[in-house]
C-alpha cells in the first residue's frame, strides 16, 4: 500500500540506461590501438589523460550518446509499475546542449508514457536547483556528487552501485545493483 504520491528523481547515465555499452563504445573510437579497461571496472581513471579527453569529446557527440544505448534490464518496467501507481518521475542529466533534443527522444523512446519531466544541465554541474524546483522526495543516481547533494536537501537517496561509487558510505544512502531492485514504498 502507497502512503502517498511521490515526485521521483533520476540520473540516466548508469542509473537508468546501459553504462558499459556506451563505455565500449566510446572507449573503442578513443582507443584504437589500446586495450579497453575491463569493462565491469569502467572508470574515467583507468584511461590515460589523451584518451580521457577523446572520451569527453565524444560524449559532446549527439550520435555517440543517443545511438548506442539501451535501458538496464528492468528498469522500464519498475518505472512503469511506479508511473501507474501514481507517482511522477522527473529524469535530471548532465547533457551538453547539442545533444539534448537527441537524449529527449531517447528517454521517450525507451520510457514512453512515463516520465513527466526531463531536465538538464551543463556537463559537470550541479542538479541541486533542479532537484530543489521540482520538489523531489526521492533522487536515485551512480554519480557520488549527484547522491551527496540529495542526501544533503535530506531526499530519501539511493545509489545504483557501481566500482566508482562503492566506498561512498552514509547512514541514510540505500543501495542498490539496479533501479528494478527500488521498493518507492514507503
Amino acid at each position: 500500500m502507497i502512503n502517498q504520491l511521490l515526485n521521483i528523481g533520476l540520473d540516466l547515465d548508469s542509473t537508468l540506461i546501459e553504462p558499459y555499452i556506451k563505455a565500449h563504445i566510446l572507449a573503442s573510437y578513443a582507443l584504437k590501438e589500446e586495450t579497453i579497461p575491463k569493462l565491469k571496472d569502467f572508470n574515467f581513471s583507468n584511461f590515460k589523460p589523451h584518451v580521457r579527453n577523446e572520451i569527453y569529446r565524444l560524449f559532446l557527440d549527439d550520435f555517440f550518446m543517443n545511438r548506442f544505448m539501451r535501458p538496464i534490464e528492468g528498469t522500464n518496467k519498475k518505472l512503469q509499475i511506479w508511473r501507474q501507481q501514481g507517482h511522477t518521475l522527473t529524469i535530471i542529466t548532465a547533457r551538453d546542449e547539442n545533444i539534448q533534443k537527441g537524449s529527449t527522444q531517447m528517454i521517450y523512446r525507451f520510457f514512453p508514457n512515463v516520465i513527466k519531466q526531463i531536465d538538464f544541465v551543463p556537463l559537470g554541474t550541479s542538479k541541486k536547483e533542479k532537484m530543489i524546483d521540482n520538489k523531489l522526495d526521492v533522487w536515485v543516481d551512480d554519480n557520488i556528487d549527484g547522491v551527496e547533494t540529495a542526501l544533503d536537501l535530506g531526499l530519501k537517496t539511493y545509489i545504483v552501485t557501481h566500482n566508482y561509487n562503492k566506498n561512498l558510505k552514509h547512514k541514510e544512502l540505500i543501495r542498490v545493483n539496479n533501479v528494478s531492485e527500488i521498493d518507492i514504498n514507503l
